[in-house]
C-alpha cells in the first residue's frame, strides 16, 4: 500500500528545509511500483501536479509541494492516484497540507 509522509504535512515541519521556505519543502510517498505516476489533485479534480517514478530499487519520491508551474500550493485536502506502468493498476489516496 502506498503511504504519504508526513500526512498531514505541516509547514515549517521537521521535513522542511528551513534555508529555503518554498523550495525546501518535501512530501514523501512511499512504497511505489518502479514505473508509476504519481497525480496530484485539487477535490475540485483539477490536476495540481505529475511525478514520474522510475527506480525499481527504491520505492519512494519527493514532491517539493509546488504546482506544476513552481508555484505554492494552497492548504487544504488534495487527491492523489498512482498509476503502476506495468499493470495498469491505480490506488487513490488523500492528502492534507496545512500551512
Amino acid at each position: 500500500r502506498i503511504n504519504v509522509v508526513p500526512n498531514p504535512y505541516r509547514g515549517g515541519s521537521l521535513y522542511d528545509n528551513p534555508a529555503e521556505p518554498e523550495l525546501g519543502r518535501k512530501i514523501w510517498f512511499t512504497n511505489l511500483p518502479g514505473r508509476c505516476t504519481v497525480k496530484i489533485f485539487t477535490v475540485a479534480g483539477d490536476l495540481v501536479r505529475t511525478l514520474h517514478h522510475d527506480d525499481p530499487a527504491d520505492g519512494k519520491h519527493a514532491w517539493d509541494v509546488l504546482s506544476e508551474h513552481n508555484r505554492a500550493i494552497a492548504s487544504g485536502l488534495y487527491i492523489y492516484a498512482v498509476e503502476n506502468l506495468d499493470t495498469g493498476e491505480i490506488q487513490r489516496g488523500k492528502l492534507v497540507i496545512i500551512k
